[in-house]
């Protein structure tokens, strides 16, 4: 029988969520859309009188399967003639292609009134559940918001608009402004719609949001028995014990070939009838997402206590030492105190191991929090990028990372600023380079390992001296780091160990990040 197709995708979701600058805009804004996609929608397919269209789910549930707490239900979903409902994506099935059109007209105002200023493309097609499955046949999909195509349906999205009212103006001045803003509603103030993200987010801390990532953050903190609701940057960055307590880590983690490993998986599907593929496919993403999620879930529940374990300091505060931003099928992002990213990416390796087929690729910047936030997030995912370059030399590909701490409010890419301050010349031979980056996550872990010796050993010299002498020491190592190979051996051979293995030609370019990850251990350390 033929379907109509109604599919929601949406664009620049994190330049919707990170346009505010504060931490609670970004979670109430992150909130809402996760809340469109996997309940708004769902509701208004289901309570819109669009017929009965069942379809089957052949998969059995987890053990642990809870339908009250877990809003990821591809079970009740596909009943409710729902093929996708998370992720950004939403796609659902009509008898009628005027139940489609009016289904889209109704989703698109919702969204409109909800997530103002978010991106959204809707496409509708003809689907013969039936019919062979080809995923090389080229799809037939009208996009509703196209110039040319519908525009009945375009010229009624009065709601729809390109700019974020979440951003504007508002008639006493104080609030920030976007320079494509656009009012969603005319009878609203700006601040209200300030309010509302302000609001979200205190819904999404007390559990009452419906939303993947809500249902996720509080099986954590239960399991950890703490709090993690933070007025703002500032205050989360307090509870670093690093040198200036001003740093935090922003990483993101992306999968290694997910996409590749999805068309492959299609291709397996050729020759099923489209019903028994459209169920493999979401079956597919399904367990990608819960296994990311149990994934994180032990990574960081497991990193923390061993934090807490080692600094009584950070135990005594009772507070997660990480925000998760966002997570989906096979990506996340994660806020975290400087001195967690090692313990986590311990856990993670651990957890990999465990998986076995997975690897990932991470970027991590370590900014201060009086940064804009937005640079942080840049650099973060030019970091993956080039993370995801040292995944690709391996087949299949590896786990890979790469990180940077920014010292400027300068917007350059990871490749600029490298260029400019990691390579040093000299009238004669090669230049040198100041970094060995991008590694290996096993490499990556070892130069973690290696910093905290040092910052031991560091901080053992210091017991033999003055305290002045010894963090006299940890500043020339620091600030030795652009100053060339020849100088960082002679402090290398003079302050720490004349007969060191950092002394050798293939280890100087990695005992310069090492000198450089001294930022990010605890004071106690040094």
């Amino acid at each position: 029988m033929a379907y109509y197709s109604v599919k929601i995708a949406s664009r620049k979701v994190q330049r919707f969520i990170f346009q505010s600058p504060k931490l609670k805009h970004m979670l109430g804004a992150n909130s809402l859309v996760g809340e469109l996609f996997s309940h708004d929608f769902f509701d208004l397919k289901r309570q819109g009188e669009y017929g009965i269209i069942e379809l089957d789910f052949p998969f059995q549930k987890p053990e642990e399967f809870n339908s009250n707490k877990n809003p990821d239900n591809p079970w009740l979903n596909f009943n409710q003639g729902i093929v996708s409902a998370s992720g950004g994506h939403f796609e659902a099935l009509f008898q009628t292609v005027d139940d489609a059109e009016r289904f889209a007209r109704e989703a698109a105002r919702r969204a409109g009134t909800k997530c103002p200023g978010l991106m959204l493309d809707f496409f509708l097609s003809e689907i013969n559940l039936g019919a062979q499955f080809n995923p090389h046949a080229k799809k037939d999909e009208t996009n509703l918001f196209s110039d040319t195509a519908m525009t009945e349906i375009r010229d009624r999205l009065d709601t729809y608009v390109p700019g974020n009212p979440f951003l504007q103006m508002s008639a006493d001045g104080n609030l920030p402004i976007s320079a494509d803003a656009a009012p969603c509603d005319e009878k609203r103030e700006p601040s209200e719609y300030q309010h509302t993200l302000e609001e979200q987010a205190d819904r999404f801390y007390a559990n009452r949001t419906q939303d993947q990532l809500s249902s996720w953050r509080q099986q954590v903190i239960e399991s950890l028995n703490m709090g993690d609701k933070f007025k703002d940057f500032e205050e989360f960055c307090k509870l670093s014990l690093t040198p200036k307590r001003n740093l935090l880590a922003l990483l993101k983690l992306d999968g290694n070939a997910v996409g590749q490993g999805f068309l492959d998986f299609q291709n397996s599907l050729q020759g099923k009838n489209v019903g028994e593929a459209l169920a493999e496919m979401e079956h597919f993403w399904y367990k990608k997402r819960q296994a990311m999620m149990r994934m994180m879930h032990l990574a960081v529940k497991n990193a923390t206590n061993s934090l807490f374990k080692k600094y009584n300091k950070h135990a005594l505060e009772q507070k997660t030492p990480f925000i998760m931003l966002m997570m989906g099928g096979d990506d996340i992002m994660l806020l975290c105190l400087p001195e967690f990213i090692h313990f986590f990416l311990r856990e993670l390796k651990s957890e990999l191991e465990y998986l076995n087929k997975a690897s990932f690729s991470m970027g991590i910047a370590f900014f201060k929090y009086s940064y804009p936030f937005s640079h942080a997030n840049e650099l973060a995912e030019s970091l993956l990028d080039s993370a995801k370059v040292k995944s690709r030399e391996t087949n299949p590909p590896s786990n890979a990372l790469d990180w940077h701490i920014l010292y400027s409010t300068k917007p350059l890419s990871i490749g600029e600023i490298r260029r400019k301050d990691y390579l040093i010349g000299y009238q004669e031979g090669l230049p040198d380079v100041l970094s060995g980056k991008p590694y290996t996550l096993s490499e990556g872990l070892d130069l973690f390992d290696k910093a905290g010796d040092l910052a031991y050993l560091i901080a053992q010299n210091k017991d033999n001296e003055s305290e002045d002498a010894g963090k006299n020491k940890y500043k020339m190592l620091r600030t030795s780091i652009y100053k060339g190979k020849k100088h960082v051996q002679g402090l290398i051979r003079e302050l720490l160990d004349p007969t060191s293995d950092w002394l050798k030609e293939d280890k100087f370019s990695q005992m310069l990040d090492v000198i450089e990850l001294l930022d990010t251990i605890p004071e106690e350390e040094k």
